[in-house]
């Protein structure tokens, strides 16, 4: 054996050792991160504990000590510049006058409330802000100024000093949207959930994918994409094997919309459109029994996770819709379950049995979304293959649909059924369905957004 052909294994071997070794020193430097973002997670917690109870302590000794008038009486004292120029300015509540007082409110409020003394105003500084920003300056700025300085600050205290409510209620309604300690608690829970997601991403890369995306999407990227037809409609058999494609980037729903999704919309139609719109089969009989009480077709509570079927191809576009979506094309659908490389099935390019919800699984029926991660996609997209059949938004001579004008035409549908072989569930298969009668107890569909 010569030299070369003895050492290439082990170089082979270092190069994979080292580059471990280089993903485990991320991965510590990572979960660090996250260590630190979570104990400044805890501190900006605290602070903000602190804070809340010491305007809850205060607030209680103003109220104890009638002190309500001292406060707007200090508020006063500081704004009251800005005030007597603000009513001057109403005499002549010309538009002109009108962006005037706006202006001087934006530019001298902050400099006036830096003059306040008590530490109960001073502590909700931002709050003052933001509720002068409400009250006065919006359309109607001279109506808010009335004519009477204490009735003036009166209402810009009122959610603070005046009524019953407890104030936990108050500082939900008002202060916590505005002070800093509360901003600075969103700020580390941000923070801290990235660094979470950065350990998750690292230990498992496919969920980049999910970074920038809406929740329950991926994003499938701008490219090209090798895309397969091999089987499924004689009508196709003049259409080249595979061909590659070029694509805007896309957002393309994770899992099948599930019984569960897709009956949150179902039950707030109207009576005549619930009847359009309910799962069926290929028979018409409803998928769903009405509820006894409201006589709304309801799927059993322990099918609120299976993927919906049975809806027609106006009904899945009605959905998608409905929540600001669309149906994925099949090149989309394709790219989405193939990958840059067309992978003949969603994990690779050889079929593997127990990755999909399929005939070889043996369960003969639909199984919860996303059961199957080792069958992901390759963009992290679970049940690609099996579990329910999808309705994709291209006519069968290619043509993309339009929502708003669907023709009497077939349309395709992608990724197999849990009644389907392993040709079935391949990115090759295509099916063909009529877009405006079928539905089936084993189609169902996902949603795709545009960035």
């Amino acid at each position: 054996m010569s030299f070369v052909r003895l050492i290439v294994p082990w170089l082979v071997l270092v190069g994979v050792l080292a580059a471990q070794s280089r993903d485990d020193k991320k991965l510590q430097e990572l979960e660090k991160k996250a260590q630190e973002a979570d104990a400044k997670l805890e501190g900006a917690r605290e602070n903000l504990r602190t804070a809340y109870r010491r305007l809850e302590l205060g607030l209680k000794a103003v109220f104890d000590a009638d002190g309500v008038p001292k406060l707007r009486a200090e508020l006063f004292r500081v704004i009251e510049p800005l005030y007597r120029e603000s009513v001057t300015l109403s005499e002549k509540p010309t538009p002109a006058n009108r962006q005037k007082l706006m202006a001087a409110w934006k530019s001298g409020l902050a400099p006036a409330l830096q003059r306040l003394e008590d530490p109960l105003l001073k502590e909700v500084d931002a709050w003052l802000q933001a509720r002068a920003q409400a009250l006065f300056l919006g359309n109607s700025p001279f109506e808010a100024l009335g004519k009477d300085g204490d009735a003036f600050v009166g209402t810009w205290l009122s959610p603070l000093t005046e009524g019953a409510d407890p104030f936990h209620e108050r500082w939900n309604a008002h202060l916590a949207s505005s002070l800093p300690s509360a901003a600075a608690l969103r700020e580390a829970s941000r923070a801290a959930e990235a660094a979470h997601w950065d350990v998750k991403v690292a230990k498992d890369p496919v969920l980049q994918y999910q970074t920038g995306a809406p929740a329950g999407f991926a994003r499938v990227p701008a490219g090209s994409y090798v895309v397969r037809t091999t089987a499924g409609v004689t009508t196709l058999e003049g259409r080249k094997k595979e061909r590659t494609i070029n694509l805007k980037e896309t957002f393309i729903g994770l899992n099948e919309v599930t019984q569960g999704d897709y009956f949150a919309w179902l039950k707030g139609l109207s009576p005549e459109e619930r009847e359009k719109r309910v799962p069926k089969t290929d028979r018409g009989k409803p998928l769903w029994d009405n509820d006894a009480e409201t006589k709304v077709p309801t799927p059993k509570p322990e099918d609120l996770q299976l993927p919906v079927i049975g809806v027609s191809f106006d009904s899945a576009l009605s959905y998608a819709k409905a929540q600001r979506a669309r149906l994925p094309t099949d090149e989309e659908w394709s790219a989405m379950a193939g990958g840059k490389e067309g992978r003949m099935w969603a994990w690779g390019p050889a079929y593997e049995k127990a990755k999909a919800n399929d005939l070889q699984a043996g369960s003969g029926k639909l199984q919860p979304v996303g059961q199957l991660p080792l069958g992901r996609g390759p963009f992290g997209h679970c049940d690609v293959a099996g579990n329910a059949r999808e309705w994709v938004a291209t006519y069968e001579n290619s043509k993309p649909v339009d929502p708003a004008k669907i023709e009497d035409a077939n349309v395709f549908v992608r990724g197999g059924s849990f009644n389907g072989g392993p040709e079935d569930v391949s990115n090759g298969w295509l099916w063909i369905k009529r877009a405006y009668f079928d539905q089936d107890a084993e189609t169902g569909f996902r949603l795709a957004r545009d960035p």
